[in-house]
């Protein structure tokens, strides 16, 4: 994979700001159920990241294609400084739909950022057009991030230490951070997009 320089200490912040949420703080954010909104997964590290790399900017929701099911991305990192951009996806990882969801989401996310679809034009605006001038200088990373409950999940989706599987597609992954006595689990997966 590309130089992500300090990625393992922004999980590692990622990660805390979840435990002084869960853990620490006494607080429960969910109406007696074990679903959290998936959102949370890109606020909290967009959060995370923009501590490390103030300069950074996220942007939620970010559309890049108009049609009829409007294609996005659920954050967008734009990191000028450190030549970055991210593209992230967050799901809730408990049945095989949503692991479905997220081999799509990987697809998307390539596509995305090999079709010349963002612009890093002079006027230092990030717009949706022609990237082919600019992108050389900039590093594009998917990343894809998740909770697991161990409690309901839905069968037949095979979760064990480093990936899951629906028997067809096969997600590896890496745990960021498990709270709740193991029961809740973050989980990401990180690679370089190459041009």
């Amino acid at each position: 994979m590309g130089k992500f320089e300090n990625f393992d200490l922004l999980i590692e912040k990622y990660s805390k700001e979840y435990e002084r949420i869960l853990s620490k703080s006494g607080f429960y954010p969910s109406l007696g159920s074990i679903g959290f909104q998936e959102r949370n997964l890109t606020v909290n590290f967009s959060k995370a990241y923009e501590q490390m790399f103030p300069t950074a900017l996220a942007w939620f929701e970010f559309q890049f294609k108009v049609e009829k099911n409007h294609k996005h991305v659920d954050c967008l990192i734009f990191d000028k400084e450190s030549q970055r951009i991210i593209l992230i996806e967050a799901k809730r990882l408990n049945s095989n739909r949503k692991l479905k969801g997220i081999k799509e989401d990987i697809e998307r996310i390539n596509n995305f950022a090999r079709e010349d679809q963002i612009n890093l034009s002079g006027n230092k605006r990030l717009r949706i057009e022609d990237l082919s001038l600019h992108r050389n200088q900039y590093h594009f990373f998917g990343l894809i991030l998740a909770d697991i409950w161990k409690e309901g999940t839905q069968q037949p989706l095979i979760i064990d230490n480093c990936s899951a599987s629906d028997g067809d597609f096969i997600f590896p992954f890496e745990i960021a951070s498990r709270f709740l006595g193991g029961q809740y689990n973050l989980i990401y997966h990180l690679w370089e997009i190459k041009q």
